[in-house]
């Protein structure tokens, strides 16, 4: 994961400095978290050490400045809509973080990564023409892959869990597609567990996992 979302980052750098090259005063960037884990954490911090390393290398000055409202969504679309005015663009690491600065209708240039379906999310139109002003690294793999990898992996597994908000379009989405990878696949039991809208950190989230096991011989998040 570390290694991907380096090169994921790497290519929003890319993005970004052809975006700001034609400045000469030092770039904004607002990085901004809502609802966190480990990974959208792992993506913020390679990709800041990236750009910090990477800016004045080409002739690029850049500050930072960050919001975190540890999942007060209220608080994080009104803090949002406050930075619009004084940054040249937004960060975010994740469907959920996306979709919290879409519903803030910021128009700023937002790049965004640990995505697995911006099209599904309706945070772009096309993966070819995103044609809004959201634009970023999608981590998608084919479920029907994902499961090979995972019967290769574990070739004992029976029951799958499916964790996943079912108010979360992309995550619904990703769970329905795991069920149709699932689906006709004998010997495979599916069962859904969903993520209550009070789970807002990662800590949360591991309680709520905890709690799944013997039920289950593997748990699929998405």
């Amino acid at each position: 994961m570390r290694k991907y979302t380096k090169i994921a980052c790497l290519i929003i750098f890319s993005i970004l400095l052809l975006g700001l090259a034609t400045y000469s005063y030092a770039a904004k960037i607002a990085i901004v978290t809502n609802v966190d884990n480990p990974d959208y954490k792992n993506c913020r911090e390679t990709f800041e050490r990236e750009i910090k390393r990477e800016g004045p290398a080409n002739g690029i000055d850049i500050d930072f400045v960050y919001l975190d409202t540890k999942g007060d969504k209220a608080a994080f679309i009104s803090g949002v809509n406050n930075l619009a005015a004084e940054v040249d663009l937004f960060f975010v690491a994740g469907t959920p973080n996306a979709l919290a600065i879409k519903e803030a209708g910021v128009t700023k240039p937002v790049l965004f990564n640990a995505i697995a379906g911006p099209v599904g999310a309706k945070l772009v139109n096309s993966l070819e023409a995103p044609g809004t002003n959201f634009t970023g690294v999608h981590c998608a793999v084919p479920e029907d892959r994902q499961l090979r990898a995972l019967l290769l992996a574990v070739p004992n597994v029976r029951r799958i869990g499916l964790l996943y908000n079912p108010s979360d379009p992309a995550p619904a989405g990703q769970a329905k597609k795991w069920k149709d990878a699932i689906m006709g696949k004998e010997g495979l039991e599916i069962r859904e567990f969903f993520i209550p809208e009070t789970v807002n950190s990662a800590e949360a989230l591991a309680e709520v996992t905890r709690a799944l096991v013997g039920q289950v011989d593997v748990i699929v998040s998405t």
